[in-house]
């Protein structure tokens, strides 16, 4: 589940095989289990966090039975505790990267993702030198009508009534940039992730750059304990 970026909208195009399936739906069982153990409890009602999960995960096609059994892992006395955990990292051409994972296993994740880093081209941080540069915030994204610009003054609107404080566009949607600290007021009214903003985004040189970059990603996400990676980097030529 890559952050919202170009190239999370590329690879979402590109469709999933079996195996990238059941990661994924790992990936989501995770994130449903989590959601109950941070969110409040096991009622979707009462718990905007896990409700977010489950309509994701019913998005994506996932069975109902894998929904409930990753409820139940969240709860009760013999609940699996999955921990949230951010990375910070350096990519490849100095591009800066987060990592945020679900795991039950911190000890193993670390050296799953450090492996996955040095064997291409990227290097995982301490604590603190990756972070700064990124802007911890809730994210709403607004699909737009196909063949429908949106005009300077319905944008206007739209940020007005969700009270965002940047947005971004492109051919097929609105992504709306609030402060992490509302995320629990604007889940209330919109399915809204978690997401890392940079302060200040590159733009590489050229396309085999992009494509090294990407790479990395791909290798990081087809992890089952990866469930997002945020970079600085806007890209250009994929």
């Amino acid at each position: 589940m890559a952050g919202h970026s170009k190239w999370a909208n590329i690879k979402r195009k590109k469709g999933l095989n079996d195996a990238a399936r059941a990661s994924l739906f790992t990936k989501l069982s995770r994130a449903i289990t989590m959601a109950v153990q941070r969110g409040g409890g096991a009622n979707p009602e009462f718990n905007p966090m896990l409700r977010i999960a489950i309509e994701r995960a019913r998005s994506e096609n996932m069975p109902k039975e894998n929904i409930r059994r990753a409820i139940e892992k969240g709860s009760g006395s013999d609940a699996t505790v999955i921990s949230s955990i951010v990375y910070e990292a350096f990519g490849p051409s100095g591009t800066l990267m987060l990592i945020k994972v679900a795991t039950d296993n911190p000890n193993r994740t670390y050296a799953d993702v450090r492996l996955i880093l040095d064997r291409n081209g990227g290097k995982l941080a301490v604590p603190g030198a990756v972070s700064h540069q990124f802007r911890h915030m809730a994210l709403v994204v607004v699909d737009l009508p196909e063949q429908t610009e949106q005009s300077e003054d319905s944008i206007l609107e739209l940020l007005e009534r969700t009270g965002a404080e940047e947005y971004e566009q492109d051919d097929s949607s609105i992504s709306l940039y609030f402060p992490f600290e509302r995320m629990g007021t604007i889940m209330k009214e919109y399915p809204v992730e978690e997401t890392y903003r940079p302060h200040l985004s590159i733009v590489l040189p050229d396309s085999a750059a992009e494509q090294e970059l990407a790479r990395v990603i791909e290798r990081l996400e087809e992890h089952e304990d990866v469930q997002a990676v945020f970079t600085n980097v806007s890209f250009r030529f994929l």
